[in-house]
């Protein structure tokens, strides 16, 4: 019976954390953009420090980070743009929704309720702040590609960076939407809630692997 229980530890964990994501996210999505704040002006912060070549100034508004760049457009030439006479040009403004990449937060919360839950509203909050600088980069990388690579090779000259800085955005935006948003919860989640992930899930799996004949 017990063997039975610990073999069904890993398949029970899965289906609760997947309906507590569903019930989380709901919750989530009424104050995603209050809490997703934080994070976008951490990201103002670093884009007009480490990116003042760029970046001359940079917006936290309701619920979007705007990042007003040094960076000229003709206007004639943007698509979706208004006819306006040739030559026209004006500053590059881009920006992004705050809680873009904010889903973070309910994952690492849905993987914490389907844990021990031990120290919960401890291990929430504590997890909460550490998500934050993950969610300014991914927020931030998503900004600067729009920025340097996103509206032409016209404006992309304009940055004066050299291939490999455009190749280092390439990969931070790559890293920033694909990797960060979905790693950085479960290795949060695994920190925090370490006893639980050994003593239930690893010891329950290799109680119940098939031993190879020798």
């Amino acid at each position: 019976m017990q063997a039975d229980a610990n073999g069904a530890a890993l398949p029970r964990f899965f289906l609760k954390a997947a309906g507590a994501l569903v019930l989380v996210t709901g919750a989530w999505w009424f104050v995603a953009d209050v809490v997703a704040l934080p994070a976008a002006w951490v990201a103002k912060v670093v884009a007009q420090s480490v990116f003042s070549d760029l970046v001359r100034h940079a917006n936290v508004g309701k619920d979007t980070l705007e990042l007003e760049t040094h960076m000229r457009v003709d206007m004639a030439q943007m698509r979706g743009a208004q006819p306006v006479p040739r030559g026209t040009v004006a500053e590059l403004v881009v920006d992004a929704r705050a809680a873009k990449y904010g889903y973070s937060l309910p994952l690492l919360l849905a993987l914490l309720i389907s844990g021990s839950r031990k120290k919960l509203a401890r291990n929430a909050a504590l997890g909460a702040v550490c998500l934050i600088p993950a969610q300014a980069f991914s927020l931030l990388m998503d900004l600067i590609k729009q920025a340097a690579l996103g509206a032409g090779p016209g404006v992309t000259a304009q940055t004066g960076w050299g291939q490999w800085q455009l190749e280092l955005v390439g990969y931070g935006y790559q890293l920033g939407v694909l990797l960060v948003p979905t790693l950085t919860p479960v290795l949060l989640w695994l920190w925090l809630d370490r006893q639980f992930f050994a003593a239930v899930l690893v010891e329950g799996w290799l109680r119940n692997a098939p031993v190879q004949d020798r």
